[in-house]
């Protein structure tokens, strides 16, 4: 029976091959031998039967070929762009897996806090993270600017330095740290150098009493050491001379990153 269903199909497929050229041909004939009685003979009937089934086979043949060479193209095309698709989407997973294990474009930065808004001998400090990806390997070297020029005219520069071991941080997640910040009075200038596994930014913090109260200030640069990627400016913070501090708004401000190293 399997041998059988198999002559079928094949018999099927050769009447549908042969059934246009075999109809054409034989409607060409009488067609001719209508027209032309000279043409009612045999051997005449024979040759234009041959003339016409070639020619119908050769148009057929050529029209088949095209046509499954238009399929077969398609098909191609549809497969390229299928593979183009899944190419972009391993990418981008790939991209995204790997802004995981470094944290993308991710950063964190020092938040002073003034309890009360009164004249204080320390703040306690916050590491904040900001971005989609966590950080990893986290740490801070907080320089104090005050004596940080005396020191290195002195030739012991690292002598401003709090070294500051944080470890890993997840998004949107804040944490108390050790030591507090001694400010002095009645200004205080620190810069911070982070580092983790995604690279090196900057921030500056600059406080100053007003009154009887402490304003703080700060600017997280993105690792260009350039580009601004965060400022806030207590409300009443005086002009101090440096760009960044003077032009930005009083209120906190996350800016846009339009860099390719993840969000």
């Amino acid at each position: 029976m399997p041998q059988l269903k198999e002559t079928l199909d094949i018999l099927k497929r050769l009447s549908r091959e042969f059934s246009i050229p075999l109809f054409s041909a034989v409607a060409w004939v009488l067609w001719v031998t209508y027209t032309d009685p000279s043409e009612r003979n045999i051997t005449k009937i024979i040759e234009s039967f041959g003339k016409a089934l070639f020619f119908v086979f050769f148009l057929t043949g050529n029209f088949n070929r095209v046509a499954k060479q238009r399929k077969t193209e398609n098909s191609f095309s549809l497969l390229e762009g299928k593979m183009i698709a899944l190419t972009m989407d391993v990418e981008s997973a790939t991209r995204r897996l790997m802004f995981v294990a470094t944290g993308g474009n991710s950063f964190a930065y020092f938040e002073l806090l003034t309890v009360g808004g009164s004249a204080a001998p320390s703040f306690p400090i916050l590491v904040i993270h900001r971005g989609e990806f966590p950080l990893a390997n986290l740490g801070a070297r907080m320089i104090d600017m005050n004596t940080y020029h005396t020191n290195l005219e002195a030739g012991t520069p690292f002598a401003s330095d709090t070294n500051i071991r944080i470890g890993d941080l997840s998004p949107e997640i804040a944490l108390a740290i050790e030591p507090m910040a001694s400010p002095a009075v009645p200004a205080q200038d620190w810069n911070v150098q982070f580092t983790a596994r995604n690279g090196v930014w900057m921030q500056k913090i600059r406080a100053r009493m007003v009154g009887d109260t402490w304003l703080i200030a700060t600017v997280v640069y993105d690792k260009d050491g350039e580009t601004i990627r965060l400022t806030n400016v207590a409300p009443g913070f005086p002009a101090i001379g440096e760009q960044a501090f003077d032009d930005a708004p009083r209120e906190y401000v996350v800016y846009p990153n339009n860099s390719s190293d993840g969000h």
